[in-house]
């Protein structure tokens, strides 16, 4: 999840513009926007920590990230800082990544792959340069691996 995309994903609806939200209607503002935004994000953080805590990926995340989204939550939380969503975007991706076992099998083929490649390209197979690319093979390299575990 990028910057752009997290910020994309919590743009309101646009200012003045009269909306329905939840069976009242209301006009958007600049303040209704910006606790709008805060809200999405607090439900986005609050939604990621209790699905990684249910898998477990929580505790393979430093103490330091674990407080810094914990702390996100108490307080309120406002997108002024480009580099406070950069924080969060990466605390945020970490924990996607300790989690998610198909990311790091696939993470660990890809580096695999990499040495395969490197090695039959020195031994003469230029072909081999295409084994660097292929998700196939990095996939394959990945769950090998973790079948002789």
């Amino acid at each position: 999840m990028s910057v752009g995309n997290l910020l994309r994903r919590f743009t309101p609806p646009e200012p003045g513009k009269i909306t329905r939200a939840r069976s009242r209607t209301h006009i958007d503002t600049p303040l209704a926007a910006e606790t709008y935004a805060a809200k999405k994000l607090r439900q986005v953080l609050t939604k990621e920590i209790q699905t990684s805590r249910r898998s477990g990926a929580w505790f393979r995340i430093g103490r330091m990230e674990r407080g810094f989204l914990g702390l996100a939550l108490r307080l309120r939380v406002r997108l002024d800082s480009p580099a406070l969503l950069r924080a969060l975007v990466g605390v945020l991706k970490k924990l996607k990544e300790a989690g998610d076992g198909a990311y790091a099998r696939l993470a660990h083929g890809a580096k695999v792959a990499w040495a395969f490649s490197a090695a039959a390209v020195a031994w003469g197979n230029q072909g081999a340069k295409a084994w660097r690319n292929d998700l196939e093979y990095a996939r394959f390299l990945g769950d090998l691996g973790r079948a002789r575990k």
